[in-house]
C-alpha cells in the first residue's frame, strides 16, 4: 500500500514544480520589458517644483467630507451613554470579525489546529471583553487566594479599579458633585462615607482587610476620573479619604488582629509636633558619572538606596538630587483616651497618630478627636534593646480625622430641631432645664440653676483693645455628703468638652502646661494641662481646697484672661483656656459655721474668690420635712436601679417598640414627646443637642432695664462693705450681664429682656446673702426683697393687671352692650403695663396654660376673656 501512494506523490510532486519553472520564465520577461519602458527621473531639479504647483483642478476638497457643524457640548450622563453604546458597537463587530476569519478558515482549508490558535490569538488580545466577563463572575475567587499576592495582578487591578469607578460614577453619583467642588475649592481629597460602599461588598472587604492597597486602587481610580472629567486640573492629586466606620474602638483594645487594618479610635489630642518634610520620590545621582537615576517610591521610614550605579558600576556614590525630590507634609500627633472613658484605678493609654498631607494642623491638644487610619508596626531598635526581646512599637496612619465637636454637630437632625425650638417657645422652660441637671439628686434648686447657666455660658466679647470671657465660673463650697462632687460628674458628662481632676491630684504644671523634650528631634515641646484640654469646654476642680496656693495662683491668668503665658526652656508664648471652671471645695473644718464669717470658714484668697461668678454655699440642715423627703427620694432611686425593675422597664420597653410596630408609631411618638408640653424633665441627649445650638447664639443687651441694674450694683456694693461676706467687685457686675445672656440662651431669644436679668439678679443675690453670717443674712434679705423676683411673680403681677383691664371695660359698658366675652387689645395691655416698667410680655403671653385657667385666649392682636 506505502509503494503505490510514494508513486503518487513523486508524481504529483513533478508536475508542480514545472509549472513553478514556467510561472518564473513568464516574470523574467516581463521583468525584462518594463526595464527596456522609460520611467520618471526622480533626482531631476524640477520634480519639487512640479509636485507642488498650483493645480485648480486638484487642489480642493469635497465638501460632502467636511464636517461644520456646532456640537453641543454632552453632559457626563449623555457622555457615559453615548461610551456604552460604541462598546457594544465594537463587541458587535469584533464578534462580526472573528465569524468571518472562521469561515474563511473553514473554506481556505486550513486545519482545525490553525483556528483554535486564531481564536486563543484574538481572545488574549481582547482585553476589554475578557475583563467584562471577568466583572460578570463571582467574586469568590478573590477571597479564596491571597487577596494580597492577587492584588498583584494587573488583570485584578484593572477589574477593581473599573469597580471604583463605576462607584463613583454610577452607583454613587454624588461624589461626582463632591469632585467638582472639591476642584473648585483646591481641596486635596474627597471624603467618602464609609456605608456607602456596602453597595458592593467586595470592595467593603477589600478595604476593611487590605486597607492600604485598596486606598491606593481608589486614588487611581479618582486621578482617571479627574483626568477625563476635568481637562484643565493642574493641581496635586487628590486623595480618598474614608470617613463613618461602624465600629469606633478604644486605644486601650487594640490588639495584634488589627494591624495592617483600617481601625477608627476616639481621643483627646495631646501633643503635636512641629511639620517636617517627609521623602515621597527620591531621586539620587552618581557623583562619578553623573547619571541620574529614576525616582525611587519611600513607602516606609526605611529610604531605599541603590548599591551600585547601573552607569559606570561606581558603589556608594550617590547623592540626593534635591531639586527634582518630591516631599510630602508630615506630623506627629498623640491622642490619649478621653478621661471620662479611662476604666477605674487604670492609667489613660496614649498612641502616636501619622498625619501626612492635607492633615497638617487639622486638630489641636484638647480637641477630641476620631482617628480613622490605618493601625501599623514600626520598627524600634532602642525598643528592643530596652525589652531584650524583639518588640515592634505601632503607629496609626491616619486616613481622615474628624473632630468630636463637629461630629455632634452633624448628628442634629430637622426633627431635633424641631422638637428645640418647641421646646424654646414652653412658659416654663427655664424650670425643665433645672429640672434635667442632675435629675438623681434630691433638691439644690438654686445649684443646679447656676450649673444650667454655666452650661450655657454668656457671650465672649473680642476686640483689638480687650476681651472680656463670657464663661461663667461657679464654686460650691458646703458641707460633705452633699452631692457636690456628684454634681461636678454629671457636669462631665453632659458637656460637649470636659476635663475632670481633683486640687490634691492636681499640680500647677498639670492644670496649666508642661515643657517636655520631644525624643524624635531633641526640641522642647508644650503639653497642655487640664485648662488647655478643656478649651471651648468645661475644666472641673474637685478639693479645691486642697490645693496648694501656688498651684492655686497658677489658674488666676486662665480664670480671668482665658490665657496661659508660658516663658520655659526658651519657649515664650500664650495658650488658650477658654473654659468655665467649676470647683467644688470644703470648709477648714469640714462643715460650714454660719455663726462665723465667710473668710473665718474658708481658706482662699480674695483674688481667687472675686473670679468665681457664682459662689453658693451648701449647707446640710436638720430640718424634719426635708429629710423625710430626701428620704423617700433616695429610698425610690434604689427601688428603680433593683435589677427586677430593671427587667421589668425592659419588658414595657419592647411592648412600647411592638405598639409602635403595630399602630405605625403615632401613639408611642405622642407618649414619648410628652416632655415638649408638660413640666418634666428633658431627655439627657436633647438637652446637650438643645446646649449645642443655644451656644451658638449671640443675644443683645439692647432691651434690658439698664438703671436698675446700675442701680442693684451700687447698693450691693454698699452693703457688701458693711457686712462680713463676699467681697462685690466690677468683676460680680460682668457675671449678671453673662448670666442674662445664658439665660437669654436657655430661651433661645437674639435679645436680653428684664426676666433674664432678673433671673441673673436672684442668682447673684442667694450668692452673696449666702456667704454672710445667719444673723446679718436676714437683714439683708429684707433690703434686698424688690430685686427678688421670679417670672412667676412677673406672670401674677401681669394677670392683675389684665383683670383689672377686664374690671374696667365691664364698668364701661352698658346693659345692652354686656356679654360674654370681653376683647382686650395687645398694644393696650403693653401700654398699661410700661407704667410698672415691664416691657417684655411675650412670655406672659406665650403662657397658655395659666391664661387657660384664668379665662383668657389669644386670637391675633386680641386679648378675649370668656366669663364662666
Amino acid at each position: 500500500m506505502s509503494r503505490p501512494l510514494d508513486f503518487n506523490n513523486n508524481f504529483f510532486s513533478d508536475e508542480a514544480e514545472e509549472e513553478e519553472e514556467e510561472t518564473q520564465e513568464v516574470d523574467e520577461i516581463k521583468f525584462d520589458d518594463e526595464e527596456e519602458g522609460e520611467g520618471e527621473d526622480l533626482f531631476a531639479d524640477d520634480v519639487l517644483v512640479r509636485d507642488y504647483a498650483y493645480n485648480p483642478e486638484l487642489d480642493k476638497y469635497e465638501e460632502d467630507y467636511i464636517d461644520n457643524q456646532d456640537y453641543i457640548p454632552l453632559t457626563f450622563e449623555d457622555r457615559m451613554k453615548a461610551e456604552e453604546e460604541m462598546i457594544k458597537r465594537d463587541k458587535l463587530e469584533n464578534d462580526d470579525e472573528e465569524e468571518e476569519d472562521i469561515a474563511v478558515n473553514e473554506t481556505s482549508g486550513i486545519g482545525r489546529d490553525a483556528i483554535n490558535k486564531s481564536l486563543m490569538l484574538a481572545l488574549q488580545g481582547n482585553d476589554e471583553e475578557e475583563d467584562e466577563e471577568m466583572e460578570e463572575d463571582n467574586d469568590d475567587e478573590l477571597f479564596n487566594n491571597d487577596m494580597r499576592e492577587a492584588l498583584n495582578d494587573t488583570r485584578t487591578r484593572t477589574k477593581l479599579i473599573r469597580k471604583f469607578k463605576t462607584f463613583f460614577t454610577k452607583q454613587q453619583v454624588k461624589y461626582m458633585d463632591s469632585i467638582k467642588s472639591a476642584i473648585g475649592n483646591n481641596k486635596r481629597s474627597l471624603v467618602v462615607n464609609f456605608p456607602d460602599l456596602s453597595i458592593d461588598p467586595t470592595l467593603l472587604l477589600l478595604l476593611t482587610d487590605l486597607p492600604e492597597e485598596t486606598l491606593e486602587l481608589m486614588d487611581e481610580s479618582l486621578h482617571l476620573i479627574v483626568e477625563r472629567e476635568h481637562v484643565e486640573y493642574r493641581g496635586d492629586p487628590l486623595r480618598v479619604r474614608i470617613k463613618n466606620l461602624p465600629t469606633v474602638e478604644s486605644v486601650r483594645d487594640l490588639r495584634y488582629s488589627s494591624l495592617n487594618q483600617l481601625i477608627a479610635i476616639r481621643g483627646v489630642v495631646t501633643r503635636r509636633t512641629a511639620m517636617f518634610p517627609q521623602l515621597k520620590f527620591v531621586k539620587y545621582d552618581c557623583v562619578k558619572c553623573g547619571e541620574s537615576l529614576s525616582p525611587i517610591i519611600v513607602r516606609n521610614s526605611d529610604v531605599p538606596k541603590p548599591s551600585s550605579c547601573p552607569n559606570c558600576s561606581g558603589k556608594n556614590c550617590f547623592i540626593i538630587n534635591e531639586s527634582k525630590t518630591v516631599y510630602s507634609n508630615h506630623q506627629k500627633i498623640t491622642i490619649q483616651e478621653p478621661p471620662g472613658t479611662v476604666p477605674a484605678g487604670r492609667i489613660p493609654r496614649s498612641k502616636d497618630v501619622i498625619l501626612t498631607d492635607d492633615l497638617i494642623d487639622c486638630v489641636r491638644p484638647g480637641e477630641e478627636v476620631i482617628v480613622t487610619g490605618i493601625y501599623k508596626q514600626n520598627y524600634d531598635a532602642f525598643l528592643n534593646v530596652k525589652q531584650g526581646f524583639p518588640v515592634f512599637a505601632t503607629i496609626i496612619e491616619a486616613n481622615y480625622v474628624e473632630k468630636l465637636f463637629d461630629k455632634r454637630n452633624e448628628s442634629i437632625t430637622k426633627q431635633d430641631e424641631f422638637k428645640i425650638q418647641t421646646l424654646s417657645k414652653h412658659p416654663y422652660i427655664q424650670e425643665k432645664i433645672k429640672k434635667s441637671i442632675a435629675p438623681s439628686i434630691y433638691g439644690h434648686e438654686n445649684i443646679k440653676l447656676g450649673i444650667a447657666l454655666s452650661l450655657f455660658g454668656g457671650v465672649r466679647r473680642v476686640s483689638e483693645e480687650h476681651t472680656t470671657r463670657g464663661d461663667i465660673n461657679v464654686l460650691l463650697l458646703g458641707d460633705p455628703g452633699t452631692a457636690k462632687s456628684q454634681v461636678l460628674k454629671y457636669v462631665e458628662k453632659t458637656a460637649n468638652r470636659a476635663v475632670y481632676t481633683t486640687g490634691k491630684g492636681s499640680s500647677a504644671v498639670g492644670l496649666t502646661a508642661s515643657v517636655k523634650k520631644d525624643p524624635i528631634t531633641g526640641e522642647w515641646t508644650l503639653e497642655g494641662g487640664a485648662l488647655v484640654l478643656a478649651d471651648e469646654g468645661v475644666c472641673m476642680i474637685d478639693e479645691f481646697d486642697k490645693m496648694n496656693d501656688q498651684d492655686r495662683t497658677s489658674i488666676h491668668e486662665a480664670m480671668e484672661q482665658q490665657s496661659i503665658s508660658i516663658s520655659k526652656a526658651g519657649i515664650v508664648t500664650t495658650l488658650q483656656a477658654r473654659c468655665a471652671v467649676i470647683a467644688a471645695a470644703n470648709p477648714i473644718r469640714g462643715k460650714y459655721d454660719a455663726s462665723k464669717t465667710f473668710h473665718q470658714n474658708v481658706d482662699l484668697s480674695e483674688p481667687i474668690l472675686s473670679r468665681f461668678d457664682i459662689l453658693f454655699i451648701v449647707r446640710d440642715i436638720v430640718d424634719e420635712k426635708i429629710d423625710e423627703r430626701l428620704a423617700k427620694f433616695v429610698v425610690q432611686s434604689h427601688f428603680n436601679s433593683h435589677p427586677k425593675q430593671m427587667e421589668l422597664r425592659l419588658k414595657q420597653q419592647r411592648d412600647a417598640n411592638y405598639k409602635e410596630v403595630v399602630t405605625g408609631g403615632i401613639e408611642s411618638k405622642q407618649e414619648d414627646e410628652e416632655y415638649l408640653h408638660n413640666r418634666e424633665a428633658i431627655p439627657q441627649e436633647l438637652l446637650k443637642k438643645y446646649i449645642i445650638i443655644a451656644k451658638n447664639l449671640r443675644p443683645s443687651l439692647n432691651q434690658i432695664n439698664k438703671e436698675r441694674l446700675t442701680k442693684f450694683y451700687t447698693d450691693l456694693r454698699k452693703y457688701s462693705e458693711e457686712g462680713s461676706g463676699l467681697t462685690v467687685t466690677a468683676r460680680h457686675l460682668e457675671s449678671i450681664i453673662r448670666m442674662s445672656e445664658a439665660s437669654a440662651r436657655m430661651h433661645l431669644r437674639s435679645f436680653v429682656n428684664d426676666n433674664d436679668v432678673n433671673t441673673a439678679i436672684t442668682v447673684m443675690l442667694d450668692s452673696f446673702i449666702s456667704t454672710q453670717k445667719f444673723s446679718v443674712a436676714g437683714a439683708l434679705k429684707r433690703k434686698f426683697k424688690r430685686y427678688l423676683q421670679s417670672p412667676d411673680d412677673d406672670h401674677q403681677l401681669l394677670l392683675h393687671i389684665l383683670n383689672e383691664m377686664v374690671k374696667t371695660k365691664i364698668s364701661l359698658m352698658d346693659e345692652e352692650e354686656e356679654s360674654d366675652t370681653i376683647e382686650i387689645s395687645i398694644k393696650d395691655f403693653k401700654n398699661e403695663v410700661a407704667k410698672k416698667k415691664i416691657y417684655d410680655v411675650s412670655t406672659f403671653l406665650d403662657n397658655v396654660e395659666l391664661l387657660s385657667k384664668k379665662g383668657f385666649t389669644i386670637e391675633g392682636d386680641k386679648i378675649i376673656f370668656t366669663s364662666n
